[in-house]
């Protein structure tokens, strides 16, 4: 995790976003600004309001208020003119059981106007997460890894602008986390904002420029290392496993069995 932080126009905007389940609110005026080539982390224990937070930006489930802006664009009301500029690889994917890989990645180049370029997408997507050999087996009998790893291949197939990822590194092997670290990098680096959730926080130390730590639906602290430190009172030298437990310790465990 670099102390550096881009000075470039925000891509991804989020000001205010209030949400409530069952007359009970989740998130409290939540607010991020990520720009281009960003990866951003999305840090906090079970329930603290992640996945509420990546399914909003990722224009799935509105808000109660509040509002989400991509490249200058308004996701709610209406978040279908910009879905093409976002891919999301939720917690736990799904599938339809009849199709196949290579089937699936047909229907969404169909649903982004990719059908022209489909072939080639479809090695190049396929090679990118290693299923390359799967193409034409049912997503159904995956592994839970492998099906991690095509939900990526599926999130890129608009080439989005931005890229929400919740857990990507679950069910993946020692090797298969390395390489989606590495994807995650690589993917900043061609000017993809990237915006993820994990508990593993070696890797979120390793790859992001600056993290959001939530809890309870709230904003802890948000910035780069060394403001987290600083927001933790620790000092230099402190990692962020060390900064995560000094903050939310201070706020008590939210219960594990709420919304996440």
């Amino acid at each position: 995790m670099t102390d550096s932080v881009s000075t470039n126009t925000p891509v991804l905007v989020a000001t205010d976003l209030v949400q409530a389940f069952r007359e009970r609110q989740v998130l409290f005026d939540l607010c991020l600004s990520i720009p281009a080539g960003e990866v951003h982390g999305l840090l906090g224990s079970n329930g603290a309001g992640k996945t509420t937070t990546l399914n909003i930006l990722a224009g799935l489930v509105p808000p109660v208020s509040g509002q989400v802006r991509i490249d200058g664009k308004s996701v709610w009301p209406d978040p279908t003119p910009i879905k093409s500029l976002i891919g999301y690889v939720a917690d736990e994917p799904i599938f339809l059981s009849q199709l196949t890989a290579r089937e699936h990645l047909d229907l969404f180049a169909r649903a982004f106007g990719y059908q022209q370029e489909l072939p080639r997408r479809t090695v190049e997507l396929l090679k990118l997460v290693g299923l390359n050999e799967h193409a034409d087996e049912r997503v159904a009998g995956f592994s839970r890894g492998m099906k991690k790893r095509f939900a990526l291949a599926l999130a890129l197939v608009p080439d989005p602008l931005v890229l929400l990822l919740d857990e990507p590194t679950v069910g993946l092997d020692p090797r298969w986390i390395r390489r989606v670290r590495e994807l995650i990098t690589e993917l900043a680096q061609q000017g993809k904002t990237i915006v993820f959730s994990s508990h593993v926080l070696e890797l979120v130390e390793a790859v992001v420029q600056r993290a959001t730590i939530l809890s309870n639906g709230r904003v802890l602290a948000s910035g780069a290392l060394s403001e987290l430190r600083s927001k933790a009172v620790l000092q230099e030298g402190a990692d962020l496993e060390q900064v995560f437990f000094a903050l939310t310790d201070r706020q008590g465990h939210p219960d594990a069995t709420s919304t996440s």
